[in-house]
Formats: structure tokens, C-alpha cells, sequence
């Protein structure tokens, strides 16, 4: 028997029925992507509204964050030399 279960990448209908089905307080976690690029706030915000915490993967976007910046700054500077 378990005490609490996760539930992972529910959407605000999915948690209404899962909540219908066993209970917010039944539901410790839901797991879903975050990262800079995908925030997921309504999914977010509903959930810390109905006390179901929040567990994310995918962070760091694969590495996408990083890439994208180094990509920036490379051409921010190739238009910096263009215009001296």
C-alpha cells in the first residue's frame, strides 16, 4: 500500500480527474518538463493551488540554454566587429 502517489506530465484536465479518482491529498507530485524555454506556468500554478508539488525534468533544455546563448554571443560579436 503507498501513501501518496506521482503522477507525471498531467495537464490541469488530467489532474482534475486524477484528483476526482484518489484525492489532491493522494498526490505528491506531478512530474513534467521545465526549462527556460517550456515554463508550463498554468500547469504550475494549478497544481501549487491544489497542494500538488512539482517535480521537473529537462531543466537545462538538453543543454538548448547554453547553446543558445554561446550562439548569441557569437553573433553579437561577429556584428560588433562588422560595425567597429
Amino acid at each position: 500500500m503507498t501513501r501518496e502517489i506521482g503522477i507525471s506530465n498531467f495537464t490541469i484536465p488530467l489532474m482534475e480527474k486524477a484528483i476526482a479518482a484518489v484525492g489532491a491529498e493522494n498526490i505528491a507530485t506531478n512530474q513534467i518538463e521545465l526549462s527556460p524555454y517550456l515554463q508550463n506556468r498554468k500547469v504550475v500554478a494549478w497544481a501549487k493551488q491544489h497542494g500538488i508539488h512539482i517535480t521537473s525534468y529537462m531543466t537545462l533544455a538538453y543543454g538548448k540554454a547554453l547553446k543558445m546563448r554561446l550562439l548569441l554571443v557569437s553573433q553579437l560579436n561577429t556584428m560588433r566587429l562588422r560595425h567597429k
